[in-house]
């Protein structure tokens, strides 16, 4: 939780710093050009500032710092860029009702100059920084695919996530990179911050695409017959996958039995 909250307050200095800069920056430009006048300066102050309010409460309703950065889509992305011009046409219509209403082409310039600052700095920080954690996943983490996303999966996230701050729980060395189901209607969904990436006769593919080292599955048959299918494409990883027993799961039925009779 503690490093999810430093990655939110990061997120949103660096939100703050890209609207603040490229409000100043835009703003000297078009004055040197001569687009717009120095009256733009007595205002200046005032649109920074609602504009930095209205659109970090827009990027809060609309879950921009609740999303995990590893997992960050289109959707995502999409959701980020509307969230800007939701907070943009706020703070216009504001300075507007405050008869200090900025010039159009400099309001139009200045959202899109911000808002793909604040989508770029998520792309490359998605690209650059979360890649080298990943590669520290791979060297001490089990990078886990999960088979099924039902109440069972959501369990087992939960145990993963309770383990961590367990030294002697092996479970913690446990990644969870994706998921499976036979539910196409999950497909690109998340359950607890895991993409459901595929169906189980795609794990063979998936295992190769994301480096899975491990399954976790609660169907004996599914993970018996994707074991042959992957362990024949992917030999170098045969020891290490489907590994995980019964202690999990044993564990986990144990801990969900002490929380109920609490």
């Amino acid at each position: 939780m503690g490093k999810f909250n430093l990655r939110k307050i990061v997120l949103m200095l660096a939100d703050i710093f890209i609207i603040v800069v490229s409000g100043l920056t835009l703003n000297y430009v078009l004055a040197l050009t001569k687009v717009i006048g120095p009256e733009s300066n007595g205002m200046l102050l005032y649109y920074l500032v609602i504009n930095l309010l209205s659109c970090s409460v827009m990027m809060f309703a609309l879950g921009s710092y609740s999303r995990l950065w590893r997992y960050f889509d289109i959707k995502d992305y999409l959701a980020c860029g509307f969230a800007m011009a939701a907070g943009f046409v706020i703070g216009f219509a504001v300075l507007t009702m405050m008869n200090m209403s900025p010039r159009k082409i400099f309001v139009l310039l200045y959202f899109i100059v911000a808002t793909l600052g604040v989508m770029l700095f998520r792309f490359i920080f998605k690209k650059t920084f979360l890649e080298l954690v990943d590669v520290g996943h791979n060297e001490v983490y089990e990078r886990t695919l999960i088979v099924g996303a039902g109440n069972a999966a959501r369990m087992i996230l939960t145990e993963i996530e309770n383990a961590k701050t367990d030294p002697n729980n092996p479970s913690k060395n446990i990644y969870p990179v994706c998921m499976v189901d036979d539910d196409t209607t999950k497909l690109h969904t998340k359950l607890n911050g895991v993409e459901i990436v595929g169906t189980c006769p795609e794990i063979p593919v998936i295992c190769a695409k994301y480096h899975i080292t491990n399954i976790i599955s609660r169907h004996a048959r599914r993970k018996k017959s994707a074991k042959s299918s992957i362990t024949a494409r992917q030999p170098s990883v045969k020891s290490r996958l489907f590994h995980t027993s019964a202690k999990f799961y044993s564990r986990m039925i144990i801990r969900l039995f002490l929380r109920l009779r609490k």
